[in-house]
């Protein structure tokens, strides 16, 4: 029986985290992006033996970057396609110059001085790659999902996650410009990259 886009991305992303981190020394300024909320479209692109093309979905995302304490700050990505939190994870990590990163036991995610986000690793049978840019205005993130291992069995291929997503702060005036009419703040569970586990976290909801 052929499987739906939404069993498909159910069992795919919410993709896993609980984030140990580095220690990280003398304290820096913040990059310009701690503080910030993003929103726009996340866009999944699915690779399925059962489909005879790739097959796509598309849905809403916010991104915020929390200081939780000094030299130390967590990104929370919310996104919804078919189900609410579908396209969500949460990952920890320290802040210096060079930027921000985080080290776990399966995963790592940096971020370059430049901007440039970098990481991957498997977590269970799940291998994630992710890449893109982050500036004050923009967040461009690629989260790409290949089943390994016994789940490579499936005929899953690939799900390719694409967010784009604005600043709100540094969006136009024109509230018909924003990515969001508004943005409101409500308790979600949300996976953290790495280990499969859940935390309640108050995440930036957008309000068409």
């Amino acid at each position: 029986m052929r499987r739906t886009v939404s069993t498909l991305l159910r069992q795919s992303i919410c993709i896993p985290t609980a984030m140990s981190l580095l220690g990280c020394g003398d304290v820096a300024a913040p990059p310009p992006y701690i503080g910030a909320t993003y929103s726009g479209p996340v866009r999944a692109e699915i690779d399925d033996s059962d489909f005879p093309i790739t097959k796509w979905r598309s849905g809403d995302a916010t991104a915020k970057f929390e200081e939780i304490a000094p030299g130390r700050a967590r990104l929370i990505l919310f996104g919804t396609i078919e189900n609410e939190g579908d396209a969500s994870f949460t990952v920890d990590g320290d802040y210096d110059d060079a930027g921000f990163r985080h080290i776990g036991s399966s995963i790592n995610l940096s971020i370059d001085a430049e901007g440039t986000v970098s990481g991957g690793g498997v977590s269970g049978n799940h291998d994630y790659r992710l890449s893109g840019t982050l500036t004050e205005r923009a967040l461009n993130l690629a989260v790409q999902y290949r089943p390994t291992g016994s789940a490579a069995a499936s005929t899953l291929r690939e799900i390719m996650f694409r967010y784009n997503l604005s600043n709100e702060a540094t969006a136009k005036d024109s509230k018909s410009d924003k990515p969001c009419r508004t943005i409101r703040y409500e308790m979600r569970p949300v996976a953290n990259i790495g280990d499969g586990t859940m935390s309640m976290l108050s995440v930036p909801i957008c309000l068409n």
